[in-house]
C-alpha cells in the first residue's frame, strides 16, 4: 500500500484531524507525507496549515495543494469562477513523484467521494486512479447512517476499497456505529469524542491500534 485516501461523509466532520494522526503514526514506519490536492474555502480556514500545525512535524511532510481557492465552493464551481481547469494528469503527476520517491500518501479528499472537479470529473475517478483505498470520517449525529452507506455504495460501485469508518464528536452510545459496522459489513475503525484541543484527538488517531495495522505498524505506542 503507497497511500490512503481520506474521505468525508459530508465536509467538515473532522477528516484533517484525522489525517494529522495518521501522518504522525506513519512516520515511524516510512517517510509519510500529506496532500490536500483541492482547498477551497481557504478565507475560514486552512487544512494543509492545520495539518501542519497539529502534527508538529518537519514542514517537507506536508505537500502544498495544487489548487487554493479563497471561497467555499465545490473545487468544480471554485476552479471555474478563477478561470482554472483541474486535471486528473496534473494530480497523478504529482502522485506519481511521491510514490516513486518511496513515501507514503496521506490524502485529505475534499468533503465527499463524488464532489465534482470538473464537469466530467468526480473526486472518485481521482481516487480510483490514485490506487489507494478509502478510510471514510463521518460525523456521529442522525443522518450518518444513511451518509455512510451511500459513500460505501459509490466505493464499491467503482470498485475502490474502504478500509474502515472513523465517527467523530460521537456521543459513545447513539449506536450508529454499530448500525454502520451491521448494514455495510465495514469495521468502524475509531469513535473519537469531542475534545476542545484538537492535539488531544490527534494523539488518540495515532494510538489506534487498529489503525496502526492498517498502516503497517504491528507493535503498538507504549
Amino acid at each position: 500500500m503507497k497511500g490512503i485516501f481520506i474521505i468525508g461523509t459530508d465536509t467538515g466532520v473532522g477528516k484533517t484531524v484525522v489525517c494529522a494522526g495518521l501522518l504522525r503514526m506513519a512516520q515511524g514506519l516510512k517517510k509519510a507525507v500529506y496532500w490536500k490536492p483541492v482547498q477551497t474555502g481557504v478565507l475560514r480556514g486552512d487544512d494543509t496549515a492545520e495539518v501542519k500545525s497539529l502534527s508538529a512535524l518537519d514542514p517537507s511532510c506536508v505537500i502544498n495543494p495544487a489548487f487554493r481557492f479563497p471561497e467555499t465552493l465545490s473545487p468544480y464551481k471554485a476552479a471555474e469562477k478563477w478561470g482554472k481547469t483541474i486535471e486528473l494528469n496534473g494530480l497523478m503527476g504529482t502522485v506519481i513523484n511521491e510514490t516513486e520517491s518511496g513515501h507514503f500518501m496521506i490524502v485529505e479528499g475534499a468533503g465527499g467521494v463524488l464532489v465534482p472537479y470538473g464537469r466530467q470529473l468526480l473526486q472518485r475517478d481521482f481516487i480510483k486512479a490514485t490506487g489507494f483505498p478509502v478510510i471514510l470520517v463521518g460525523r456521529d449525529k442522525v443522518g450518518v447512517i444513511n451518509q455512510a452507506l451511500l459513500t460505501l455504495s459509490a466505493l464499491k460501485d467503482a470498485n475502490i476499497p474502504c478500509l474502515g469508518v472513523i465517527l467523530t464528536h460521537s456521543t459513545g452510545n447513539s449506536g450508529n456505529g454499530d448500525a454502520i459496522k451491521e448494514l455495510a459489513n465495514t469495521e468502524v475503525l475509531l469513535e473519537l469524542l469531542p475534545k476542545e484541543d484538537k492535539r488531544i484527538l490527534v494523539a488518540e488517531v495515532e494510538r489506534t491500534e487498529k489503525l496502526r495495522k492498517i498502516i503497517g505498524i504491528s507493535s503498538p505506542i507504549v
